[in-house]
């Protein structure tokens, strides 16, 4: 499988849906970084880097689970 770069949108999508509007220091926490690499990113000062789409795919997945798991227990 080729690497991927996620692009700032891909990455603030990805935040929005994981930790809502103010997702930039919850998506750093996650990834294990500092705030301000995400900041970074998203005004286009560094790319993002590739390492980051499987994790933050893999924490995407995650969250799709625990929400379908919350989901089943309420019907």
């Amino acid at each position: 499988m080729q690497e991927r770069r996620l692009d700032k949108v891909e990455l603030e999508k990805a935040g929005m849906a994981l930790f809502g509007e103010r997702w930039k220091s919850p998506m750093a926490h996650a990834l294990g970084l500092p705030s301000t690499r995400i900041r970074e990113v998203m005004r286009d000062a560094r790319p993002c880097p590739f390492s980051w789409t499987e994790r933050i795919s893999e924490i995407l997945k995650a969250h799709m689970d625990k929400c379908q798991q919350a989901l089943h227990t309420l019907e």
